[in-house]
């Protein structure tokens, strides 16, 4: 493969990293192809900050090798390194003006003033920011310095694009418009990006693939779609979005279905195993139904908690399989508190995980 072709690859070989006696990462191997925005996702402490400074060059591997492009970079510092770093904080300098912010990083680089600063107007273009190139730091929106920050480090043209939690200093509304923007900046330019976040649906909103990490290793990488509906964990299935775990009883697996029992209800529920094996049944909100007793067969229960949030109802609910969060989008009928029900289960959007 010609270095063109890997420009903005980043792998990771048996990458292990110690602070002391303490092990952030443990043997990472991964592969980040070309213009493929990655978010790496987990809570706090499993090693997933630790890998964006190993790529940035800000920490150093303990074992293992990095490279960027096809180019062992495992021993070359930040200043060598072909990537730019946003970070939660902004990092503006409050003494310049916007233009002489985004143009700083040009400036260092021994790019003529004329070029740089037209270069910078053109990262501000960019990011919806022309004409707010005269203003100082202090006279903008969070959002707003958010956005210098990503124009300071796409304008520089990296390798790589490293975003460390961008958007967590905003509030929700901000935070989706922000980011929106960063995936169309992100794929308008075909940059790789490397995303580290703590919240789920943010990492699911922009990702073109998420690595979620625990423990300072990978617990599952896939698509948005993959993880959510394919998880390989009960640690996955409730960390990505909101999920009902119940043991359930395998008769057989045949052909990619597994006969189980729950409730007294038999269902026929997709698994990648070939033969039984001690399981939860991974039941999204949004895919238990509540119906009148009477009606059709289900689990019984009782309605503990209804909350109508204008586009859904959330009710609780206490059935014979034990608690039950339930999302209602469809709000033909609803339940108050105290309501006998059935709880009815959409058989081919359940999923089974290891016990």
């Amino acid at each position: 493969m010609s270095g063109n072709q890997e420009k903005g690859a980043v792998h990771f070989d048996s990458v292990v990293k110690k602070f002391g006696d303490v092990v952030a990462l443990k043997g990472l191997t991964l592969d980040i192809v070309p213009g493929e925005l990655v978010t790496l996702l987990g809570p706090s402490g499993c090693g997933k900050t630790t890998t964006l400074r190993l790529i940035a060059g800000l920490e150093a591997v303990s074992q293992g090798t990095i490279s960027i492009g096809g180019e062992d970079v495992t021993h070359l510092t930040a200043t060598y390194r072909n990537v730019s770093m946003v970070f939660q904080s902004y990092a503006l300098f409050p003494h310049m003006s916007v233009m002489e912010n985004v143009a700083y990083g040009l400036k260092v680089a021994s790019i003529p003033e004329k070029e740089a600063r037209g270069k910078a107007q053109e990262g501000l273009a960019m990011v919806g920011l022309e004409g707010f190139g005269d203003r100082l730091p202090s006279e903008l929106s969070g959002g707003q310095q958010q956005r210098v920050a990503v124009a300071r480090a796409v304008v520089l043209e990296p390798e790589v694009l490293l975003l460390d939690e961008p958007l967590s200093n905003l509030d929700a509304k901000l935070r989706r418009h922000v980011r929106e923007q960063i995936r169309k900046i992100q794929q308008d330019l075909n940059l790789t990006a490397v995303y580290v976040t703590h919240d789920q649906e943010e990492a699911m909103a922009v990702s073109d693939r998420i690595i979620v990490m625990k423990n300072a290793e990978i617990a599952q990488m896939g698509t948005p779609s993959e993880l959510y509906n394919e998880p390989n964990s009960e640690f996955i299935a409730d960390f990505i979005g909101d999920a009902n775990l119940v043991n359930c009883d395998i008769g057989v697996i045949k052909s990619g279905i597994a006969s189980i029992e729950v409730g007294g209800q038999k269902l026929k529920v997709p698994t990648t195993q070939t033969a039984p094996f001690n399981a939860s049944l991974v039941i999204r909100p949004q895919n238990a139904t509540l119906a009148s007793p009477g009606k059709k067969t289900g689990i019984k229960g009782n309605v503990t908690y209804a909350a109508f949030l204008g586009n859904q109802i959330q009710y609780t609910v206490d059935t014979t399989i034990g608690e039950m969060f339930v999302v209602d989008n469809t709000m033909d009928k609803t339940f108050p508190v105290g309501s006998d029900i059935h709880l009815l289960l959409n058989e081919k959007k359940l999923a089974l995980v290891p016990r």
